[in-house]
């Protein structure tokens, strides 16, 4: 009887398509991997734009300290030289 009650159920019901199913979620997570990997592109040029501008500052705060310490240094020299 439960035989019967089964094979009943089985014929009833639409047959699902699994092939189809896995197919559907290894698309989803093929988007899903992409997305991720562009935002993490992303992040990456961010954090390299901002050790850029690290960069950048560093030098011309390097660069300011040169030119103050030579005017500085031609400030002393004039007041010496009158």
């Amino acid at each position: 009887m439960r035989a019967f009650v089964v094979v009943r159920q089985m014929i009833s019901l639409p047959p699902t398509d699994k092939l189809s199913e896995l197919q559907q979620e290894i698309k989803e997570l093929k988007q899903y991997m992409e997305e991720v990997l562009i935002d993490q592109n992303d992040i990456n040029e961010e954090r390299l734009a901002r050790q850029q501008e690290t960069t950048t500052m560093g030098t011309i705060s390097g660069a300011y300290r040169s030119v103050t310490l030579i005017m500085n240094q031609m400030k002393l020299f004039l007041r010496l030289a009158s």
